[in-house]
């Protein structure tokens, strides 16, 4: 990952900082998903869906989906 890390701007927002890296990174390897379609996203959480969220939509800006509640074993 250190061989990504060469793109150094100065950016206040850490949070953007870091999706712009991801987005870097993602491009090189030729990982980015190049579709137009809406994804179709699930989220699994451990804990308390609403939530989760709550947060997730704040932080998104967009609705988030199907969230379930599952269950974690203990290994």
């Amino acid at each position: 990952m250190s061989e990504y890390m060469k793109y150094s701007w100065n950016i206040k927002n850490e949070w953007q900082s870091a999706a712009i890296e991801v987005m870097m990174v993602l491009d090189e390897l030729h990982l980015k998903n190049s579709s137009r379609e809406k994804p179709n996203l699930q989220f699994f959480v451990s804990d308390f869906p609403a939530k989760f969220t709550q947060i997730g939509e704040r932080f998104l800006g967009s609705k988030m989906g199907v969230v379930k509640k599952v269950g974690v074993g203990r290994g």
